[in-house]
């Protein structure tokens, strides 16, 4: 684990973000067999063939001489066209290539979504208290399996999914920089979250409520719980990028938009 962030600009504080969900998916590729990490020459990011959508096939980060970019976009276009892999590359404000996104498009990537990264001051967060709901640290075997059959019903992944981030659970151990959660109702699991701690910051991933049990608060219950775990463990920032369903609810926490990270299809 990096230092803990305690004053930083703006930019350092989006790098963190950027840096964190690096982390998080390096990590997840060392335990996995569907998931891989890619790195070269300031270009990182993940893919995986067998499960082509977006959040798992995407360049994060850009950080190459300006000059080289054109033979570092064409050989990530060949590498990811030859593993099957979809492309997805992203666009940060920090990116240390000035126009990423004119760059893309003249070598015929599209437009195809965006996504707000988040930030929240960890002494802003609060608690909602919620009736016949109790949320457990994973702490073994088979709550890491819970937690990965959970995950992989709640975001309809394939078993080789769930097997990926079971492994990726137990492997890192439950007294570590990543911790999971899962929340359950009078006895029933139903919600999930994990905080990873890297880069100086604490980040909010895989947060989810199987269907049936959603719009009680739960996923935000769980999401606090563990942003004040993060707090007493000395950190002052929370981050996280939203999906559209979770970003109003992430509003009414406390978090604000860093900035929108851009995704460019080839």
């Amino acid at each position: 684990m990096s230092e803990i962030i305690k004053e930083a600009t703006v930019d350092e504080l989006i790098t963190a973000n950027q840096r964190n969900l690096l982390g998080f998916f390096y990590l997840t590729s060392q335990n996995a067999k569907e998931i891989n990490y890619y790195d070269d020459e300031g270009i990182e990011g993940i893919y995986s063939p067998n499960m082509p959508v977006n959040v798992i096939n995407r360049i994060i980060r850009t950080d190459t001489i300006e000059e080289n970019f054109d033979d570092v976009k064409e050989r990530v276009s060949q590498f990811y066209g030859k593993k099957g892999a979809p492309l997805f590359w992203e666009v940060w404000p920090t990116n240390s290539t000035s126009d990423v996104e004119m760059e893309l498009k003249n070598s015929g990537f599209s437009y195809s979504h965006e996504y707000p990264a988040m930030i929240i001051k960890l002494d802003q967060v609060k608690i909602k208290e919620l009736t016949n709901f109790e949320i457990k640290i994973v702490k073994n075997e088979y709550d890491a399996r819970t937690l990965a059959n959970l995950f992989q019903e709640i975001y309809q992944l394939p078993d080789a999914g769930g097997e990926d981030f079971y492994n990726t659970i137990v492997n890192s151990g439950y007294d570590s920089d990543l911790v999971s959660y899962i929340g359950y109702e009078e006895s029933e699991p139903v919600c999930i979250a994990t905080i990873y701690y890297h880069a100086g910051v604490a980040g909010i991933y895989n947060v989810g409520t199987k269907e049936k049990y959603c719009r009680k608060g739960y996923g935000r219950k769980i999401t606090e719980v563990a942003l004040l775990d993060a707090k007493k463990r000395g950190f002052e920032f929370g981050i996280l990028q939203s999906s559209d369903q979770g970003y109003k609810v992430y509003q009414r926490m406390g978090f604000e938009n860093q900035c929108m990270v851009q995704s460019y299809k080839k």
